[in-house]
């Protein structure tokens, strides 16, 4: 019901995720209301530093995001810290450092704004990759266009393929990293760009279709679910995500909107 409260949550989430990383552990962060139909991280390139999920915005949203994807120069994309996969090694690790560092200047600095939409970690990080200029080229061009299989040493995966996944670098300073190399880069995976549904761009149908995929996934039926299957009619569909159901909503009116979203498809979540 505090912006303040979410706030302290929010920064919790980044710590512990610093902490883990810098102790070793790979970390994978989930938003709570994600639903995931097959296991995501079978879909992280092995190559990668970091696997994130992406949602496209409206223009007036694009201090949310930028045009990152080569394929939709255009078109903009918020990088969504609701679903990404952090591997441990020293760039991530002080990727996330720095991360922390400017979530907190941004919250406390000077120059702060009051969050009233509660999302500075996520304007943070896609500032930060604005401003490193990253680019992002879609992975359908290392795929088998009738397989979908990924056909390079370069990217490999558990799940075989990510035919609309992206991929790109960025050069990280050398000087902060241990060992220092003039070669490091961040590497960056996107998770599948098609196969997920957000409220954010939902079509007519969405609630809907998010009700056939239950009785579809209740009846394990994993072929045919009416939508997000490839041509060969194979569904692949990875996960749905309820960010955006209570835009226009404040403070505990928000978490109130997505609660009845959520028992208007019959949400085993709520």
């Amino acid at each position: 019901q505090d912006a303040h409260q979410i706030h302290v949550v929010m920064m919790g989430r980044m710590m512990t995720s610093v902490a883990a990383l810098c102790e070793g552990h790979n970390v994978f962060l989930s938003d709570t209301d994600v639903v995931f139909y097959r296991d995501p991280i079978q879909y992280t390139f092995r190559e990668t530093d970091m696997m994130i999920a992406a949602t496209r915005v409206k223009p007036e949203l694009k201090k949310w995001g930028g045009t990152f994807f080569t394929d939709h120069p255009d078109q903009y994309f918020t990088l969504n810290n609701g679903v990404v996969f952090y591997r441990s090694n020293p760039i991530m690790q002080h990727f996330v450092i720095s991360l922390a560092e400017a979530c907190l200047k941004s919250l406390k600095g000077p120059a702060r704004q009051f969050d009233y939409d509660q999302g500075f970690l996520q304007k943070v990080f896609n500032k930060q990759m604005v401003d490193a200029k990253l680019t992002l080229g879609p992975t359908s061009k290392f795929s088998d266009p009738v397989t979908y299989r990924l056909n390079t040493r370069n990217l490999t995966n558990t799940v075989g393929e990510c035919y609309d996944c992206h991929y790109g670098t960025l050069p990280w300073p050398s000087s902060t990293v241990v060992p220092a190399s003039p070669h490091n880069v961040l590497k960056i995976g996107v998770f599948p760009l098609t196969r997920f549904t957000s409220f954010c761009w939902a079509a007519p149908g969405f609630n809907e279709s998010v009700i056939e995929s239950a009785h579809a996934l209740r009846r394990h039926n994993t072929t045919d679910w009416g939508w997000g299957a490839l041509p060969n009619n194979q569904s692949r569909v990875l996960y749905t995500h309820a960010n955006c159901v209570d835009v226009g909503a404040k403070g505990y009116d928000r978490f109130q909107k997505k609660r009845k979203w959520f028992r208007s498809v019959k949400s085993w979540f709520a």
